[in-house]
């Protein structure tokens, strides 16, 4: 089990032969979900969203938020199509959108509703003690030079 989802988020989402054929390991066919392999796209798609998101929200969360979820069944339908060579082109696009996601959650621009992060619009003198960001320099008019 990951961080952010389990195997029954992916097995409530997709059907039964879906994942069969796309993890099964030994290449015999049979209808039998290999749950090493879905752990392991898993854990690939929860790593690559940590990534984006660990320098904004504290991990791990105390309630992870949907879209996270959403983001880690899509990212790990990615990896479990992409290690049996059948990536689609819409497997492919969703792919770049989840990365889009994932960048505006990193930048800001996308809110994890009710989770302890930074928030965008805090000055960098609130950032962890860090006294930056403040406006009380001296300047010196520079006009006529």
């Amino acid at each position: 089990m990951g961080d952010f989802i389990g195997l029954a988020n992916i097995t409530g989402y997709y059907q039964a032969k879906d994942l069969s054929r796309l993890s099964n390991a030994d290449g015999s066919g049979a209808l039998v979900n290999d749950d090493i392999v879905l752990n392991i796209c898993i854990n690939k798609a929860e790593a690559l969203i940590k990534s984006y998101i660990q320098s904004r929200y504290e991990l791990p969360f105390t309630t992870i938020p949907e879209v996270i979820k959403n983001l880690a069944v899509s990212l790990t339908m990615y990896f479990l199509q992409d290690r049996k060579n059948g990536l689609t082109a819409g497997r492919q696009q969703l792919y770049d959108n989840d990365i889009k996601t994932l960048t505006n959650i990193q930048k800001g621009i996308v809110v994890l509703d009710s989770v302890p992060g930074v928030n965008a619009f805090q000055t960098a003198e609130t950032i962890d003690g860090i006294v930056s960001g403040t406006n009380d320099r001296d300047f010196i008019d520079l006009e006529g030079f």
